[in-house]
C-alpha cells in the first residue's frame, strides 16, 4: 500500500502541500494594515481639502452675488450721473461693504470714452477658516494704501472682479 503525499515518513503533514493551508500569516495582516492606513489617511487628507474648497466656492459665490448687485445698482442710475455718485467723494462712493461677510468692494469707474463707461468692481473679503484676506485690500478698509498694490497697476485687484460697459442712450 503506497503511502499518502500528505504524510511524510515521520507521519507529519507536510509543509508543502498549500492546499491545506488556511488563514493569513501574520506578515499578509500587516500589510493590508499598512494598505488600509494609508488608504484612510489619505481619504482624510482628500476630505479636510474638499471641505475648504466648498468654503472657498461658497464665499466666492457670496462676493460675486455681492458684485453682481452692484452693478445692477449703478447700471439702474442715470448715465450722466453714475461717476458723480460713484466717485471716491461722490454721494453714494466708490466702496461698500457685505452684507454676508466681512469684505469691502471697490468701484472704478473710466471715463476715458464721453459715450462708454467703464465699470469695475473689485471685492476683497476676509476668509471665514483661516482669516487670510483674499484680494489686494489688505484692511478692508476700500482704499489702495501703501503696500497693497502688489501689481503696481494703480487699483485694488482680486479674484473677484467684474466688469461691464455702459452706454449713453441716445
Amino acid at each position: 500500500m503506497k503511502k499518502s503525499n500528505l504524510f511524510n515518513f515521520k507521519g507529519n503533514i507536510s509543509r508543502n502541500n498549500h492546499k491545506l493551508r488556511r488563514g493569513f500569516t501574520l506578515v499578509d495582516v500587516l500589510i493590508g494594515g499598512i494598505i488600509l492606513g494609508i488608504g484612510l489617511c489619505a481619504m482624510v487628507g482628500l476630505f479636510s481639502h474638499c471641505s475648504v474648497l466648498a468654503d472657498t466656492a461658497r464665499e466666492l459665490t457670496i462676493v460675486m452675488s455681492a458684485a453682481q448687485s452692484k452693478l445692477e445698482e449703478i447700471q439702474s442710475q442715470d448715465y450722466n450721473l453714475i461717476p458723480g455718485l460713484y466717485a471716491q467723494d461722490g454721494s453714494i462712493g466708490n466702496s461698500f461693504s457685505l452684507s454676508q461677510i466681512t469684505g469691502r468692494g471697490c468701484i472704478y469707474i473710466d471715463e476715458s470714452n464721453p459715450d462708454l463707461l467703464e465699470i469695475e468692481v473689485v471685492i476683497s473679503w476676509r476668509r471665514g477658516r483661516d482669516g487670510d484676506i483674499t484680494g489686494e485690500d489688505k484692511n478692508l478698509n476700500g482704499l489702495l494704501d501703501g503696500g497693497e498694490d502688489l501689481n503696481n497697476n494703480a487699483k485694488l485687484d482680486s479674484p473677484a472682479a467684474l466688469t461691464t460697459f455702459i452706454s449713453r442712450k441716445l
